[in-house]
């Protein structure tokens, strides 16, 4: 869904721990979950879907059955130089004109389908 955001957006549970649920034109169904986890408030997410979970959080990802991790990258540490990784790529693009690794339309409709849930 890169290239795309949701079709329809509509509350199931009022407030900021609320529940939202978003559909897409291809059907799929999003749903967001104020619940908070200890330790984990900023650092990634928790997927829950008919054929499993998935838990993706900075450098590691997790799926239950294992099947669903087919073809997912290779996890990596973290590194204190992983700034340094994305400055290489963004001037390799400025360069070469190619789209970044952490491309800025992708990364705004990633972050965007996670506000609905907070009140405005």
């Amino acid at each position: 869904m890169d290239d795309t955001g949701p079709v329809e957006v509509w509350p199931e549970e009022p407030g900021p721990e609320g529940k939202v649920t978003m559909k897409y034109a291809n059907g799929v169904l999003l749903k967001l979950h104020g619940e908070r986890r200890p330790g984990y408030e900023d650092l990634g997410a928790f997927y829950y879907g008919d054929k499993g979970e998935m838990q993706i959080m900075r450098g590691q990802f997790r799926a239950t059955p294992e099947e669903l991790s087919k073809g997912a990258p290779p996890e990596r540490a973290i590194a204190p130089g992983e700034a340094v990784e994305h400055l290489q790529n963004f001037f390799e693009c400025m360069r070469s004109r190619k789209h970044p690794n952490a491309d800025v339309e992708i990364a705004h409709r990633s972050t965007t389908v996670c506000y609905p849930r907070f009140p405005i």
